[in-house]
């Protein structure tokens, strides 16, 4: 069985062990023959590869290797990879730019640097196996977000906002359980008379959600990155969630001035009802989540298997939303 640790809770890599937490039947895997799937564009493909790199070896985690995927098979076989030169200008082939374009030698140059700084570290950086992002510019909808503190309330408000919409949407009353005016709220769904949800439909959803202080982006550039989110990042936020059937079971440690709670994540997040709470957390691209115990990501409402840890194979195929409404 899993739980938090704090070690673990500062990494975003949360696998531990708790004794005495009764874990709920899992539901039907994700990873069958009967999920209706949808075969990703190569772009497309690369683009969600790379938000999710951070479940990659160190190696693999950088623009290059993540865009020219099988293309350089000798990296992820062990052999020579292709030159950082030749990385680069795939990866801007990929991205839709010409090499010889202002646009696309700019991606070269970025892909080649970072090409050349993930390979000293290589073997170093390990994957992690569970991840999550929160992104934002330094303004939303004319709501300035030119500090950490702001960055970081306007994400608490949006995590409240979001709970309530997912409640709605599956026939739940959404109501605080713990700490909800921290960034490390706990809220409770409790199932509503409607309709039964396919495979599994507890009772009671208990949701934590994890809001580590934001990394001021505003003094660095990932061309990559801005690219995919479609503006200059400003602010990258580490966040995860815990899920789980009932009360959450486990203490609090104090993490710079912070109540951090250590509550297990019950989730295998391979129902309907599990899938559409990552969708409507993460639609609109404001954050993203990972794990491979999951054996899923999700993005922009979209919901993506994983494979093998490698930029070939990490994403399989999105999960097509009829999936969730059946």
């Amino acid at each position: 069985m899993r739980n938090w640790t704090i070690a673990a809770l500062c990494a975003i890599s949360l696998t531990a062990c708790q004794s005495g937490v009764v874990r709920p039947p899992p539901p039907q895997p994700v990873a069958t023959a009967t999920v209706r799937h949808t075969v990703l564009p190569v772009n497309d493909k690369a683009e969600i590869a790379y938000l999710a790199r951070g479940l990659m070896p160190g190696r693999f985690q950088s623009a290059s290797a993540v865009y020219s995927g099988a293309d350089n098979k000798g990296d992820q076989q062990g052999g020579a990879p292709a030159s950082h030169t030749a990385v680069g200008a795939a990866t801007a082939g990929v991205m839709g730019q010409s090499p010889l374009s202002s646009g696309g030698v700019a991606t070269m140059a970025y892909t080649n640097e970072a090409l050349s700084f993930v390979s000293g570290l290589a073997g170093e950086r390990k994957a992690e196996t569970q991840i999550g992002r929160a992104y934002l510019p330094d303004s939303v909808n004319g709501i300035s977000l030119a500090s950490e503190s702001q960055a970081r309330e306007f994400l608490r408000l949006e995590v409240k906002k979001r709970i309530e919409e997912y409640g709605r949407l599956t026939g739940r009353t959404a109501s605080c359980f713990e700490q909800c005016d921290s960034f490390f709220p706990t809220y409770k769904l409790t199932k509503g008379p409607g309709p039964a949800w396919h495979s599994y439909d507890p009772p009671a959803l208990y949701v934590t959600f994890y809001l580590r202080k934001p990394w001021d982006k505003r003094k660095t550039t990932d061309a990559v990155l801005d690219k995919i989110l479609a503006y200059p990042l400003a602010w990258e936020v580490p966040c995860f969630i815990s899920l789980t059937a009932t009360p959450p079971a486990g203490g609090h440690r104090v993490i710079d001035g912070e109540s951090v709670p250590e509550f297990p994540d019950m989730s295998t997040f391979s129902s309907p009802l599990e899938r559409t709470l990552l969708r409507v957390l993460t639609k609109g691209g404001l954050f993203a989540f990972g794990a491979q115990n999951w054996q899923q990501f999700a993005w922009n409402g979209r919901v993506f298997a994983l494979g093998d840890p490698a930029p070939a194979s990490l994403i399989q195929y999105e999960i097509a939303p009829a999936t969730d409404q059946e």
